[in-house]
């Protein structure tokens, strides 16, 4: 569970207070709000913004700890079938 802050402050980056009905995660720190929220990926993740305090949990877990795929260098343009690797490559770690 994370607090929101509302509307911007005035002295937010440029752009930012345009920005309406939508949530913006910071890109500082040691690791990204969304990572610790579910998984970091943003691939159609869901998020709930519950606003009555009385629905709020009331006990608090540390965030799961994902560990980066690490990088994977070629030395040639990336083919579709690199891609399928590394995907089976990452779910056979995972498993």
């Amino acid at each position: 569970m994370v607090k929101a802050i509302g509307k911007p402050p005035y002295n937010a980056p440029a752009g930012l207070r345009q920005l309406t009905n939508c949530v913006v995660f910071s890109c500082k720190g040691e690791r990204s709000m969304p990572s610790m929220l579910a998984g970091g990926d943003l691939d159609g993740d869901i998020y709930c913004l519950i606003l009555d305090p009385k629905l709020h949990p009331n006990k608090m877990f540390p965030p799961a700890d994902y560990e980066s795929p690490g990088l994977v260098t070629i030395d040639r343009p990336s083919t579709a079938s690199d891609l399928a690797q590394f995907v089976v490559d990452f779910i056979k770690v995972r498993v």
